[in-house]
């Protein structure tokens, strides 16, 4: 577990120095949508699901609307670098996605989503987002490349060896995904 947490942590790390050094314009329209998407799934799915609305969770979170605001603009704009960037690199490495990883990726996103494997796979043939999926996918290995090519040491400076980890794209995908998608479900659960 020790070196699944460091792998996920080198990962985030390595993603926010990719992006510090990458100039990626964001185009405003394409940043409203994203904002828009996603104070839609926090007040109409996720705060539904809990019995609470917007005020209340702003409440509990000790957050004005403006911050809020702000917060899910900045989410939102890390989301869209982060999938531009390793879109990108996705592209240059020609990396690709095995009915295996595809299938591997599935298991997990319906286990996260409470649903049975079936059920999801078929919302997500039905909703046409099988796309969407290969493309989590392909972005969990790219970032993996770059974690792989990055020297990463723990807290005493000592290099973490993390291309032996099975685990490594795994963990990738779901850093990418987090950062994709915004920690609004992270934040929706402190407040339960």
């Amino acid at each position: 577990m020790k070196q699944y947490d460091q792998a996920t942590q080198a990962q985030e790390r390595v993603l926010e120095k990719f992006l510090e050094l990458a100039e990626i314009p964001v185009p405003e329209k394409l940043l409203e949508d994203e904002v828009n998407t996603r104070k839609h799934n926090l007040e109409h799915h996720q705060l539904g699901q809990m019995g609470l609305n917007l005020e209340k969770f702003l409440e509990i979170q000790g957050k004005t609307v403006e911050e809020f605001d702000a917060e899910t603009r900045e989410q939102a704009v890390k989301g869209i670098k982060t999938q531009f960037l390793l879109d990108a690199l996705v592209n240059k490495e020609k990396l690709g996605v095995n009915q295996e990883e595809l299938t591997e990726h599935l298991m997990r996103r319906a286990q996260s989503s409470g649903m049975s494997p079936d059920q999801f796979a078929q919302a997500v043939v039905e909703g046409g987002q099988v796309p969407m999926l290969v493309g989590e996918v392909a972005r969990g290995k790219a970032l993996a490349v770059v974690v792989e090519a990055a020297k990463v040491v723990d807290t005493k400076g000592e290099v973490i060896d993390l291309s032996d980890d099975e685990d490594e794209v795994e963990a990738a995908a779901e850093v990418v995904e987090a950062a994709v998608e915004g920690d609004d479900e992270a934040k929706a659960d402190e407040a339960k």
